[in-house]
């Protein structure tokens, strides 16, 4: 990850090909497709795996956009799942393998208030979807800057439409870090 933090950029840990390009399997799909696959899905054999893999990076990410902000003191909010009331334990088993920062990190900050199809699966991947069903229940701090965090970005509607609630509420910094970015 980097090593300076501009606000407006979507950082990523690395390079995420999708399993499925067009509706047909991915010729590039790597080591990586695999891990982000194995990271979503608890049940997966390779989940731990993913989770031991990913954090060390995830961790020296957020060290570096600490000491960069001369801070220890950091909030995460998750880009909710898409089903209403569904966690990514993925993430949230990440956050807890963060040390050298403190991390303020509540599932509250942001949720999703009603279902919405899939974008993966062909669901509308507009920045208004988002915008129009995720609100936050439990308001971060205004003053301390908060990491929105997700697994996959492909457009990075979901991400700028979070950051714009996230604002809207208060809140002045608001870094975004995805594990996978989609090439």
């Amino acid at each position: 990850m980097a090593q300076h933090y501009d606000i407006d950029m979507i950082h990523h840990v690395c390079d995420y090909n999708s399993y499925y390009k067009e509706g047909v399997k991915n010729p590039y799909i790597d080591h990586y497709t695999y891990k982000i696959m194995d990271l979503k899905e608890p049940s997966q054999r390779g989940h731990n795996a993913a989770i031991l893999h990913f954090a060390p990076k995830l961790n020296s990410g957020i060290n570096a956009l600490a000491n960069s902000l001369n801070i220890r003191t950091l909030q995460i909010a998750i880009v909710p799942s898409s089903e209403k009331d569904k966690r990514s334990a993925g993430l949230e088993t990440l956050i807890t393998h963060i040390n050298g920062t403190r991390v303020i990190y509540d599932p509250n900050f942001l949720v999703r208030d009603h279902t919405v199809p899939k974008a993966h699966l062909g669901g509308d991947r507009s920045y208004d979807r988002n915008i129009n069903s995720v609100s936050v229940h439990n308001a971060p701090s205004k003053d301390i800057p908060l990491i929105l965090l997700d697994d996959v970005s492909t457009t990075g509607n979901s991400l700028y439409s979070c950051r714009e609630i996230l604002k809207n509420v208060g809140v002045k910094k608001v870094y975004m870090i995805v594990i996978g970015q989609t090439v």
